[in-house]
């Protein structure tokens, strides 16, 4: 299908928890061997990073690289303590999260030393799935969405040539763990705005530094 995403004519292929293949190194290579087989000149694995404090190199487990997962990394820093004014429930067990701090540290992180590509995560609660042990994001009525999508676009072209100039969204429409863009009824079409807005505005400054250096 020619719509598939490639880099360098390689099918990019997403994995989620890499690190429970039994063998993985004989799995990545089986994939490899019949991606050329059926006439491409490879395949772009990318393994879902963040699932431990040290993670390991794409490259030691048979990738190319890997993306960010940011729930998995939530530091006390960004998390709210007084609940008093939130009106949460009696019994809650949960973490109450700061999304603008939240999406401020995830723009602050240090890179590491291999390719790994950026997330950028809506607000989140997993109340449906969680109950009194979820994770909520308050805080949300910002630009602090806007501003995360912009600078991990911007930082991605920097870093990268065009064909891995690649960055991820969590989620679509991830509805059991309530982060989403697509519409809802509180918030309407706010998210999916302020993403055309941000790919806009990149577009325009592109083009802007093109016509200068011309």
């Amino acid at each position: 299908d020619d719509r598939y995403v490639k880099v360098k004519g390689k099918p990019i292929l997403a994995i989620y928890k890499a690190h429970l293949f039994a063998n993985i190194h004989a799995v990545t290579d089986l994939w490899r061997d019949e991606l050329v087989k059926h006439g491409f000149p490879g395949l772009y694995l990318v393994m879902a990073d963040d699932w431990s404090s040290d993670p390991p190199h794409p490259r030691d487990l048979g990738f190319d690289a890997s993306y960010e997962i940011p729930s998995n990394i939530v530091p006390e820093t960004v998390l709210v303590k007084d609940w008093k004014e939130l009106g949460v429930g009696e019994g809650f067990e949960g973490r109450i999260v700061d999304y603008r701090k939240f999406a401020a540290f995830h723009m602050s992180r240090p890179f590491p030393d291999y390719k790994r590509f950026r997330t950028v995560m809506a607000p989140w609660d997993n109340t449906p799935r969680y109950g009194a042990r979820a994770v909520v994001h308050t805080n949300t009525d910002n630009d602090a969405y806007k501003l995360w999508l912009s600078e991990a676009i911007v930082d991605t072209r920097w870093r990268y040539e065009p064909d891995e100039r690649i960055v991820f969204v969590h989620s679509w429409n991830e509805w059991c763990e309530g982060t989403y863009i697509e519409p809802d009824g509180r918030d309407g079409r706010r998210l999916l705005e302020q993403t055309h807005e941000v790919v806009r505005d990149v577009r325009s400054t592109v083009a802007l530094e093109s016509s200068d250096s011309d």
